[in-house]
């Protein structure tokens, strides 16, 4: 068996989910990342005999600039792995997309799972799923990965049992990145700055300017990479109001787990 394993994964976090889970599945992999433009500029799709699918969640949806980049692949009624990374608050829409993505390209949706990761704004005040993955959640991915081969190898083909989404679907329809509304555009301390360029080479929307390191604010998608990728901390993303903060912390402070469906 070979399988094909997707992701998308702005600060690393996605990517060790989907690390974890193919570890589990255990057969010939071909991974493929899709988090820079150039990365995506040149999918032209996987040819495995298995397609695993592994993507954060963007205000309770997927960004739609990577699925329009997985539309590239071939169906072939090949099975479908889909799994949602969310930052302990909600994974929406999300395995309702995978599912409907398997329908428009005669796949066999028969797995999914709803991973909780860090979220993109966590910090020592808003601890809103710091330091997940942790071991035991890549634990989980990796028999995760093992009930799926598992699940293959005995020919058994029933779709995943997802549950019926909290949100309508028409929220995949309403303008992306609304949450630019809520934090401020990542800021460089000049002081601290030495202009090496890893943001720029890092940022998924090729937003940042390579020789000024200037943000194009229409393109910037919040997600963090550049402040993650710094090695000298010269960035940080803020809200906009303390509001705005208590709110976030106030609706990822309960532990969410993760959650499987075959």
């Amino acid at each position: 068996m070979k399988a094909d394993v997707i992701y998308y994964s702005a600060t690393g976090t996605t990517k060790s989910i989907a690390h974890a889970f193919a570890e589990g599945l255990c057969c010939e992999t071909a991974f493929y990342d899709l988090t820079l433009p150039q990365e995506r500029a040149a999918f032209t799709g996987g040819s495995g005999d298995v397609a695993v699918f592994a993507l954060p969640v963007y205000s309770e949806r997927f960004p739609r600039f990577v699925l329009e980049t997985l539309e590239r692949i071939e169906g072939g009624d090949r099975p479908l792995i889909g799994i949602s990374v969310y930052g302990n608050i909600g994974f929406g829409i999300t395995l309702e997309e995978y599912q409907a993505f398997a329908a428009r390209r005669g796949m066999r949706f028969i797995a999914a799972g709803a991973m909780i990761g860090q979220h993109t704004y966590a910090s020592e005040s808003s601890p809103i799923g710091l330091g997940r993955p942790d071991a035991a959640d890549l634990e989980q991915a990796r028999e995760f990965g093992r009930r799926v081969r598992e699940k293959i190898e005995n020919g058994d083909d029933t779709p995943a049992a997802i549950p019926k989404p909290s949100l309508p679907r028409w929220v995949a329809d309403l303008p992306e990145n609304g949450v630019r509304f809520l934090l401020r555009q990542p800021r460089v301390n000049s002081e601290t700055c030495n202009r090496c360029g890893a943001c720029a080479a890092r940022c998924p929307a090729g937003a940042i300017d390579a020789q000024t390191l200037a943000i194009e604010e229409k393109k910037c998608l919040r997600c963090g990479a550049c402040v993650q990728v710094c090695p000298r901390s010269a960035r940080d993303m803020r809200f906009y109001t303390k509001a705005y903060e208590k709110i976030f912390a106030a609706a990822g402070k309960k532990r969410r787990e993760n959650r499987f469906f075959l």
